[in-house]
Order: structure tokens, then sequence, then C-alpha cells
């Protein structure tokens, strides 16, 4: 029994580990989107082809190496599923782009803040991740924590703020199916079915409507890929390894990356920051 717990604890460490690390990947993920849309108005069909094609490639290259087949990746009774997860993430992937474009990383942080209550509360029919009465206070006050950061003022209004909310709808709904899926799933195919339906849409909307990229914003797309393909197992393994009540609250830690990325990367001060409060 207490080998088991030791077991459950290390697994449990892991798990906020790989979630740590994820929101800093996130943030620089994010601070690529934005530095490509402003520098270069990246079409958004070329920031799908490349954040799933880098992570296609990631997959076959680890199930070469560990399996020397795709199949195990291909492998799956909950299809439906995978295609749902992968249209929701699609989604937030565009949305994101345009969200990025005209709002400051922090304040884009800080709206996806609200990801972790909407993740736990659609998890609520999982009996491992129903919250007691002192868990429940604790998302509360990190409810308040976001109000408060957010210093809502109708006079600094902006509508990207709405696209951002979509974003973190999206988002949350993602990360809630990746938990219910990682208790039967592979971590191979989680991986997989997130590309098909991000790079299809993205090669035939570029097709129709994006002009090829410069070659600078080429080499920024190929980073997109590298940092999009970290991503995404780093999150798998979160939930695989811990349930969603201890690693989904984590996300708040890129509100501290994301002004970083704003004071060092696109050169805002905190006073240049409506939504703080100072």
């Amino acid at each position: 029994m207490d080998k088991l717990k030791n077991i459950n604890k290390n697994t449990l460490l892991l798990g906020i580990f790989c979630m740590i690390l994820a929101t800093l990947v996130n943030v620089i993920s994010d601070s690529l989107y934005k530095w490509l849309r402003v520098t270069y108005l990246t079409h958004p069909s070329y920031l799908l082809i490349a954040r799933y094609t880098g992570l296609l490639c990631l997959v076959i290259l680890w199930q070469a190496y560990k399996h020397k087949s795709l199949k195990p990746a291909l492998k799956t009774q909950k299809l439906s599923l995978h295609i749902l997860r992968g249209s929701i993430i699609a989604c937030s992937t565009l949305t994101s782009a345009f969200a990025l474009q005209y709002t400051p990383i922090f304040v884009y942080t800080v709206l996806m803040q609200f990801t972790p209550i909407w993740v736990i509360l659609i998890l609520q029919f999982l009996p491992e991740e129903r919250l007691n009465h002192k868990q429940w206070l604790c998302i509360l006050c990190g409810l308040i924590g976001v109000i408060v950061a957010l210093n809502p003022d109708t006079q600094d209004f902006n509508p990207a703020w709405l696209l951002t909310l979509l974003v973190m709808l999206c988002w949350g709904s993602f990360q809630a199916v990746t938990r219910y899926l990682s208790k039967t799933e592979s971590i191979a195919s989680l991986m997989f079915y997130n590309t098909p339906i991000g790079i299809g849409l993205g090669i035939i909307w570029a097709f129709l409507m994006a002009s090829p990229p410069q070659l600078g914003e080429f080499y920024g797309l190929i980073a997109t890929a590298f940092v999009g393909a970290i991503a995404f197992p780093l999150i798998i393994l979160a939930y695989q390894w811990a349930p969603a009540k201890y690693v989904a609250p984590l996300i708040w830690l890129q509100v501290l990356w994301s002004l970083f990325a704003d004071i060092f990367i696109f050169k805002y001060s905190p006073l240049q920051i409506p939504l703080l409060v100072f």
C-alpha cells in the first residue's frame, strides 16, 4: 500500500511539472503567434498548418522510434470524440490568431484564466474530479483574483476580448475531452487525431485565400511548428498523470510568463496595459 501511495505521489508530481512547463511553452507559442500576425500579417491558415504539421511530425518520429509503425497512434475506439476534440482545438487555434493580434498577451492570458473553472465544471460527472467545499472555495478565490486583475471598466471595453473568451471556451473544452479520453486512449492517438482536421482546414483555406509566406515569416512558422509540437504532449501527460483539479489551476502561471513576454518582447510596460491594477 505504501509503495502504491508513493507511485501515485510521484505520478502526481510529474503531472504538475508537465503542466507548469506547458504554461511556459504556451506563452512562447502565443508570443510567436502575435509576432507573426503583427509583423507579417500571417494568414491564420499558415498557423494551423504549422502547428499541426509539427505535431504530426512528432507523432511519426516517436512511433517510428518506439513501435516502427503508426498503428498504435491510429488505434482508437472513440473516433467520434477524437474528431470533436480535433475540431475544438482547430477552432481555438484560429480564434487565438485574431485575438492575439489585437490584445496584449497579458490581457489575453488573464482572460484565459477562466479556463480551469470551465474544465472542472465540465468534468464534474467524473467521480475523481468532484470537488469538496474547500476546493470550490479555492476555485472561487482564483476567480475573484482574475476579476480583480481584469479591473473591468466598460469604458475600456475591447471587442477583441470576446474573441479571447471564445478561445477560452474552446481551449477548456479541449482539455476536458483530453482528460476524459486519456483514461482509455494512448498518448500517441491523443496527439495524432489533433492533426488531420487542423492541417486539412489550413491547406484548403491557404489554397483559397493566402499568399505565399515571406522568408522571415517562413522561419517563424517553423518555430511555431516546433513549439506547438512540444506543448500538446506536455498537456496530455499532465492530464494522464494527475486529476484535472490539481493541474488545471496551474494555468494561472501563464499570467506571470505573459507579463514578462509583454515587457521584454513587445515592449509594453505595466502602465501601458490598461487592465492591470496599479
